[in-house]
């Protein structure tokens, strides 16, 4: 639901390095929480300027194991299509202008690639 993100929701700078961000409505969480679990979402701010000073937040769930598979998959050879699919499967709120927006775009989908359920492990000698 589109409308339930809302831009009333924003932090104002009051100096140069105070950072601005267009905030997720509260009932809007709650549906999400709800619909997803509280311990698969994530919150994701993603920096609207180039200078970072305004941000936006958006919802997004961790990689399931398929997802994970398909990023891992085309991560190397085809970096376009891993991005999609981490955008199409992942991103629950702001699809329509992360989409329009390259920059955004890449952003949010390497930030969705950075959450997959990757452990980092320990390698002794024998």
């Amino acid at each position: 639901m589109p409308g339930k993100e809302n831009e009333k929701n924003v932090k104002t700078a009051k100096n140069e390095d105070t950072k601005v961000i267009h905030k997720l409505g509260v009932e809007r969480k709650a549906e999400l929480e709800e619909q997803y679990g509280k311990h698969r979402l994530r919150i994701l701010e993603v920096p609207m300027d180039e200078v970072g000073h305004e941000f936006l937040e958006v919802a997004a769930i961790v990689p399931p194991r398929d997802v994970t598979g398909q990023l891992i998959k085309y991560s190397e050879t085809n970096p376009k299509k891993a991005a999609d699919i981490a955008i199409r499967n992942c991103l629950l709120t702001h699809k329509e202008q992360i989409e329009k927006d390259d920059t955004l775009f890449f952003s949010v989908s390497f930030m969705i690639m950075e959450l997959m359920p990757i452990r980092q492990g320990r390698i002794k000698n024998f």
